[in-house]
């Protein structure tokens, strides 16, 4: 049962830093989104110069599931890679 609670308690520090990692470091410009019934449409902004954006809360609300989609959106395993050491010392202890 510890051990469990452990890797819960892991889990969630290591979604909430992969989070906030990828919104301080977005690199994909949108411009607008819609939620149908089968699918998250985001639309792209055109292209800048710089590599990373402000993530752009205004076009995501208040709705926390959109954001966490939108965050997530074009990463691939990356922040994965960025995170290593950081989830090394989680597990660890």
């Amino acid at each position: 049962m510890q051990l469990e609670k452990t890797l819960e308690t892991i889990a969630g520090l290591v979604h909430e830093a992969y989070l906030a990692f990828r919104e301080n470091t977005f690199d994909t410009p949108f411009v607008k989104i819609e939620e149908t019934d089968k699918a998250l449409l985001i639309y792209d902004a055109p292209s800048v110069e710089d590599y990373f954006v402000t993530f752009p809360h205004h076009v995501v609300g208040l709705d926390e599931r959109v954001k966490t989609a939108a965050v997530c959106m074009m990463a691939c395993q990356a922040p994965y890679a960025w995170m290593y050491e950081m989830l090394l010392g989680l597990i660890q202890g």
